[in-house]
């Protein structure tokens, strides 16, 4: 998980001060009083963009989640279609040898 400041190099380097919440509030309170409107925007813009990076890193995080799971159900689907086959190459090999000579049989011995 990324720390307060975007990567897990930054999160856990000493000489980077958190901020946090209420301090952060603060801040924005400071600037927005400011009237500042370059200082205003860049924020704002900066907010933007780094809102839109959390979004996508949730969505990110859940579409990782789901390809795992789907790989899971792939892979147990593998294995059980490899379990299928196994059984119809036997039954096929224990009925004449090959799957149309059994069809043929079974469909020629009832009609």
């Amino acid at each position: 998980m990324f720390g307060v400041f975007g990567t897990p190099e930054m999160a856990h380097d000493s000489s980077l001060v958190e901020v946090g919440l209420a301090k952060g509030v603060q801040l924005l309170a400071k600037i927005y009083d400011s009237e500042n409107q370059v200082l205003v925007r860049a924020i704002e813009s900066n907010l933007l963009a780094f809102s839109q990076a959390a979004d996508d890193q949730r969505l990110i995080k859940g579409q990782s989640e789901r390809i795992k799971k789907l790989e899971e159900e792939c892979e147990t689907m593998r294995r059980r279609l490899e379990a299928l086959e196994a059984r119809l190459e036997s039954e096929v090999m224990g009925c004449g040898g090959t799957a149309l000579g059994s069809t043929t049989k079974v469909v020629s011995g009832g009609g």
